[in-house]
């Protein structure tokens, strides 16, 4: 800095007016540096009748006062405290102004040495008289500010430390007057969100995420305030409203509740804004033709979540809470309607959607990509838990949190290991304890018939369901908060038209398939005529009868559970495009059967040559049910060559790429039927599967559908070949503590072949599987 010699008391009466009005800000390096906000130097030039300007201007400096006052006059301070008042010409000569300050190059006004060193003095200098200004009028989005430049910081609190938040530090900083204005802030206390960028640099693409998501959203009145962002000494911030009440979670701590049934209502109220936040981010438009547009947060939980006090305490008018912290959203995406829009899962375990849950080995290694309305699970979640806190504070929180732990403890508690031994749901359905402590906080509040009861309803039959069953944010109507409910009840049958079945129709069951936990779980077996399958995870305490599977074509066959859905059917709804969960069943078959990895072999010997067609074209339908539940991606193999997978291993690790059309194109592998063998080797084909270390996991799901008619080598009906075969199976899913849901194998037959169907008849209801007659396995 240079020495404070004096010129004149025009220069030394200026100087000592900067030093007694020095105030502490913050430089990139975290130090405290004085600074003089420009305002005041404004104000001390402007004093009226003292003509400050033209007394400090040497009379051989040819510089119009009104020129220095419209533009320069922030760099004659800073020229007037270095005593190098003669530069100012060069300034305005070279119409570097106020507003492009900082100088940042000594050299800027060439290399003359006496130049350059005049300019080091200016550069010098310069930064105690132009710290950052935030206005309104300059909108500062992901500007950089070199670290010599003063933030205007006056008092600064860190809410948040890099040990309980890792991505950021939260400042809660006020700015000194004259360095903010009122239109950017109503008040001089904001935020200032540090991430760790100077320790992680890849924290930046968070940063760059939350950036953009503000960009998308503009405005909304019920998610936090974006007033800017910043770069500085390779530390990147986000500048935000301060919400005086802290986040929801933060509230719940401090453990007061609302306690009169009207503060109630503008708790709930305020809560209920909150769908509001979730129709903005999944309804942006400005896609082409005016196309529906949107993006996940997937970190939706009471810590992002912040509250803002009613304008006459607490829980009264003007109660609103805000949805922040958008570090995890997705970028924005077209949204077809016609098509779920998909996003990898990255956010709380505890408040994530049964279809964002990672249980299973694949899971940890591969993108699992989940619709953009499980932010309505998460939604849900938080709606749930703040019923149970208004009706019994913490105390009640903390035994329903309990009670979750409990029931996955006792019943799912494959979820433990994966982090997920606190959230609300069994990977399937909300647990049935979180159903139970909202009646509890609805009874405790007196009864269904007010808000909370309301509210309770809400979550429990269009929140914590899972995708597509739920609440989807589908059309902005006036007031913003439009939610459109996609359910059973509400489908619109008559847009698929029915078609008249034919011999040949496959009817739909989920037998041998359910992995769903509830208690409700009843499945039932359906059959139709020419179309039999056999499961031997579910026998029928009988007699063997070879001809049972064969009933005559006039037989009524028994109700299914979610309908008689044929492949026609599916095969219709595919080639009109219509939505998977409007085909009747679907969505209940989709919960029952959880996620789970589907292997489809297909007996492609000789002997299948005049069912070729028949079988593809129901392998195919089956696949396009299945490949949005499947864990990673259905898998195809061929009897002729079973160690050969379709597609590829590594390809099936991003299986969810994977278009339908590509999926049915591997089915064309089907060897040339000159050259398959006359029968199958079905032994040798499901020990070559199966001796395969990977594919009993119990991590991983699994259901094996075989397509055959049943007419194998290997002699008589009773032969142990392929019984020993499943029975190695069985013994690898006791070993391995398998539930008999946790890995399936289903014989679809085709066919009229009666030796075909006594064998898959006596293995589905005679065959021991390693057991005894009144043992079975």
């Amino acid at each position: 800095m240079a020495s404070l010699h004096s010129q004149g008391e025009r220069h030394e009466e200026f100087i000592q007016f900067v030093l007694r009005e020095l105030q502490p800000g913050i430089d990139g390096d975290g130090k405290k540096v004085e600074f003089i906000c420009p305002t005041k130097t404004t104000n001390w030039w402007k004093k009226r009748g003292e003509n400050r300007i033209a007394r400090a201007i040497n009379h051989n400096i040819n510089a119009r006062a009104a020129t220095i006052e419209k533009a320069y006059l922030n760099i004659f301070s800073v020229l007037v405290y270095s005593s190098k008042t003669y530069l100012i010409k060069d300034f305005i000569s070279r119409g570097f102004q106020d507003q492009q300050l900082p100088l940042l190059d000594p050299e800027k006004f060439g290399k003359d040495l006496a130049m350059v060193r005049d300019m080091q003095d200016f550069y010098e200098n310069q930064w105690m008289f132009c710290p950052v200004v935030f206005s309104s009028t300059m909108p500062m989005d992901k500007r950089t500010i070199p670290c010599r430049q003063i933030l205007p910081i006056k008092d600064e609190k860190i809410t948040t430390t890099k040990s309980n938040h890792s991505k950021s530090v939260i400042r809660v900083v006020t700015l000194h007057s004259g360095c903010y204005d009122a239109d950017w802030s109503s008040s001089p206390t904001v935020v200032f969100k540090e991430y760790l960028t100077g320790e992680r640099d890849a924290l930046r693409n968070s940063w760059t995420r939350e950036y953009n998501a503000f960009v998308k959203i503009d405005s909304c009145d019920h998610i936090v305030q974006y007033l800017g962002s910043f770069e500085q000494n390779k530390r990147c911030f986000m500048v935000l409203e301060y919400a005086t009440e802290g986040s929801l979670l933060e509230l719940y701590r401090r453990d007061e509740p609302p306690a009169t049934p009207e503060e109630r209502r503008y708790f709930l109220y305020g809560m209920m804004g909150l769908i509001k936040a979730v129709d903005k981010i999944q309804n942006l438009g400005g896609g082409s033709r005016n196309q529906r547009t949107g993006f996940a947060h997937r970190d939706i939980k009471p810590s992002n979540i912040l509250v803002f006090p009613g304008r006459q305490g607490l829980y009264s008018a003007g109660f609103t809470m805000k949805l922040a912290d958008f570090d995890t959203a997705t970028c924005e995406q077209p949204i077809d309607e016609a098509l779920v829009s998909f996003h990898d899962n990255d956010g709380d375990k505890t408040y994530c959607a049964p279809e964002a849950s990672r249980v299973y080995t694949y899971e940890t290694q591969t993108i699992r990509p989940v619709p953009l309305s499980s932010d309505i699970w998460s939604l849900g979640c938080v709606f749930s838990e703040a019923l149970v806190w208004v009706a019994g504070r913490m105390a009640a929180v903390d035994k329903a949190a309990s009670d979750r732990r409990t029931e996955i403890q006792t019943f799912h508690s494959l979820q433990i290991n994966a982090s997920l031994g606190d959230c609300f749901h069994n990977t399937q359905t909300a647990l049935h304890c979180v159903l139970e402590s909202q009646q509890a906080a609805v009874k405790a509040l007196k009864g269904p018939t007010n808000l909370s009861g309301t509210v309770c309803t809400l979550v429990k039959q269009k929140m914590l369901v899972p995708s597509p069953l739920g609440l989807h944010t589908q059309t902005s109507f006036e007031n913003g908060a439009s939610i459109q409910e996609i359910s059973p009840a509400t489908r619109n049958h008559d847009e698929i038209q029915g078609i008249p079945s034919f011999d040949r129709s496959l009817v739909l069951s989920t037998n041998g398939f359910d992995t769903s936990q509830a208690i409700t779980d009843t499945p039932s077996q359906i059959r139709s005529p020419d179309y039999r399958h056999s499961i031997y995870t579910a026998h029928i305490n009988n007699s063997w009868e070879p001809h049972r599977l064969y009933p005559s074509r006039d037989q009524q066959a028994p109700s299914s559970l979610y309908g008689t859905t044929t492949i026609e059917d599916v095969i219709h709804y595919r080639r009109i495009k219509a939505k998977k969960h409007r085909l009747p069943g679907y969505d209940q078959f989709r919960r029952r059967m959880g996620r789970r990895h589907f292997i489809f072999v297909i007996d492609d010997s000789d002997s299948m040559r005049g069912l070729k067609n028949e079988v593809l074209r129901t392998v195919e339908a089956l696949i396009w049910l299945v490949k949005d539940i499947d864990l990673t991606c259905p898998e195809i193999r061929f009897t002729s060559k079973p160690s050969k997978r379709y597609p590829p291993a590594i390809a099936a690790m991003a299986g969810r790429f994977y278009s339908m059309d590509k999926l049915a194109s591997l089915l064309r592998h089907w060897e040339n039927l000159d050259e398959a063998d006359r029968e199958c080797n079905m032994r040798y084909a499901l020990d070559q599967i199966f001796n395969d270390a990977s594919i009993v996991d119990p991590k991983k799901p699994t259901s094996v559908l075989i397509f055959t008619n049943g007419k194998w080598e290997g002699g008589p009906i009773k032969d142990r070949g392929v019984e020993g075969c499943i029975t190695n199976v069985i013994g690898k899913m006791r070993e391995k503590n398998i539930s008999n849901t946790g890995f399936t194998f289903q014989f679809v037959s085709f066919g009229d072949d009666q030796d075909g169907l006594n064998r898959m008849t006596y293995l589905d209801d005679y065959a021991l599987f390693g057991g005894s007659p009144g043992n079975r396995e």
